[in-house]
């Protein structure tokens, strides 16, 4: 009997699937950052519609969580080093200002 690894998926077919659940994915990090945003508002943020329950700074914040997908998603190949999560995290808080 040969087992075979059901978790063992190419890379073009993760690059699939991760673009079929985008929409997901972004969502679920603005919940992580604290930013009270519905799938619905997280899908029409992604389609450039506007929003007018979210405050700027939230729109913002969820269109940097896009950004940071997307670059994972392009450098799929690069290798996981402390430079390439100093780049997602900076495509993350590219536009956080302290007050």
């Amino acid at each position: 009997m040969i087992l075979h690894d059901k978790y063992d998926i190419a890379v073009d077919e993760n690059i699939c699937i991760a673009k079929r659940l985008f929409v997901d994915a972004v969502y679920s990090s603005a919940n992580l950052e604290e930013i009270a945003v519905t799938f619905a508002q997280t899908q029409d943020i992604l389609n450039n519609v506007n929003v007018s329950k979210l405050t700027p700074i939230e729109i913002n914040k969820v269109c940097c969580l896009r950004d940071a997908w997307e670059y994972m998603i392009e450098h799929i190949n690069d290798s996981l080093d402390l430079g390439y999560l100093m780049n997602v995290h900076e495509i993350i808080v590219r536009f956080d200002v302290t007050y």
